[in-house]
Parts: structure tokens; sequence; C-alpha cells
């Protein structure tokens, strides 16, 4: 089968992670700027989302977008629970913001019960092997058609364009010197933008940094003036009033919560 070469995501892993669960797997207004994979040995476990009930199996994945607002369930009879935080880019699928549910079969049952062993036991495996294993089993979720993994098909150059946001987040590139990248003028450039992305590229390009600053703040170790700096904001009352803004709380409580 051909294929025309066009990016449609990259996977960026953040954590796995492998424990049981019992009733105080409870939190409420659950939400984050990664998707999640969840996975139970047994089932117990559930989440709450739009009013909907979706449990945490054995037989399916549970796949959650990233912006979705879910609360958690712990299960009366503990369950081995086993789970992968990442990110795509770009981050252009499953706009409702709804849990999927992806069937499991038992080849993929044996073999994410033998990756949750090796989280588990993290000793005996590298961090990049543990890395490509969890790669190769997010890309084989992606590929059931529950899933519909179908991101809005872009401008190459649109592609390239927003690479290359994603790679200036801590010196973000002037809306007029995104446009000349691409050749047009700055009005012409902005409403080109929107009619892709439906936000303007500024917006976009704020979006991303605060989205990146979400995850250091949950998987780094960085303090809130770091992660300030390493951003391009002035200082941490910037970043803070900024994060405010966007998140509805400031990043030291964002990381707390």
């Amino acid at each position: 089968m051909r294929l025309d070469g066009e990016e449609l995501f990259g996977i960026h892993l953040h954590e796995a992670g492998y424990l049981k669960l019992s009733t105080e797997w409870s939190y409420p207004d659950v939400r984050n700027p990664f998707w999640r994979l969840y996975w139970s040995d047994r089932p117990g476990a559930w989440i709450e989302c739009a009013g909907r009930r979706f449990d945490v199996e054995t037989t399916r994945f549970l796949l959650i977008p990233a912006h979705t607002l879910f609360d958690t369930h712990g299960a009366a009879r503990a369950v081995n629970h086993f789970w992968i935080h990442f990110s795509l880019h770009p981050d252009l699928i499953a706009k409702d913001n709804v849990p999927v549910r992806v069937p499991c079969g038992k080849g993929l049952v044996r073999q994410v019960a033998a990756l949750a062993k090796k989280v588990r036991q993290p000793g005996a495996t590298t961090p990049q092997q543990i890395h490509h294993l969890c790669s190769a089993l997010l890309h084989q979720v992606f590929a059931d058609p529950a899933v519909n993994a179908q991101p809005p098909r872009l401008p190459s150059n649109l592609y390239a364009l927003l690479r290359e946001i994603e790679l200036s987040l801590a010196k973000p590139i002037p809306v007029t010197g995104l446009a000349q990248r691409v050749g047009m003028s700055r009005g012409g450039f902005i409403r080109w933008f929107k009619q892709h992305m439906e936000v303007s590229p500024a917006r976009y390009t704020l979006s991303r940094r605060i989205d990146h600053a979400c995850r250091m703040l949950k998987f780094s170790s960085s303090t809130v003036e770091e992660i300030s700096e390493r951003l391009g904001f002035a200082n941490r009352g910037h970043f803070s009033r900024v994060f405010q803004r966007q998140m509805g709380s400031g990043p030291a409580f964002f990381r707390r919560s």
C-alpha cells in the first residue's frame, strides 16, 4: 500500500505505570493536556465522563483524549491497573473529548500484561525498551477502527510550520515571522491558519506553551521558575498570570492537585 508521506501524528510518551487500585482511586474533575490509556486485569474501576460510565476492563482499553474532563472511581475489590500517559502531535484527534473503548484481544491482553510486569520491575528492563514497547502498543491501539483516528488533512507547509512552532516554544516565532515562512502577508496568513486550525496562530502557540508547561509540572521536578524560564516567559509572575487565565488555577496549585 502506498502512503502519501504526510505526517499524521507522532506519539510522545510521558509515563507508564502499574499498581493496585482500590476505593482510594477516586478523584473528581481530572483534566490534563495529555492522553491516557487505561487497562486493568479485572473489572471494578471506572471513570465518569459527561454523565456516562466507562469501565476500565481487561478485554478493552480505555483511551482518554487530552483535555477530557472526568472523575475516577476505584474498585471495591483491588485490581491491577496499567496506564500510559502520552501526547500526540499535532493533537488533532477526538475533538469531542470522549473516551474511546478499544477491543483488546487475547494477543494484546498477553502483550499488555507482559508490558505491565516490565514497568513494575524497571530494573530488569531499560527505559528505552519500555519506551519502544509502549509505543508499539499505542500504535496498535490507534490502528483499531474503533479509534477512527483521522486528523484533518493539512497542507504540507502547515505541518512543517506546526513542527517549527513546537520546537520554538521557549522563544515563540512572531506571527509576521511565521507568515514569512509560508510566503504570505500577515493578514492572509492569519486567515489561512484559522481556516485550518480554528484558532489564531498566536492563540495556538500560547496554548502549546501552556500545554507543555502542564506536562513539565506533572512529569518533571523542575521548579515553577525554571519552567517559566524554559518556556520564555518574562518571570514567574507573568507565567502564573497567563497560566491562570488558560487553566483556571496557578501552576503551583495545578502541580499539587
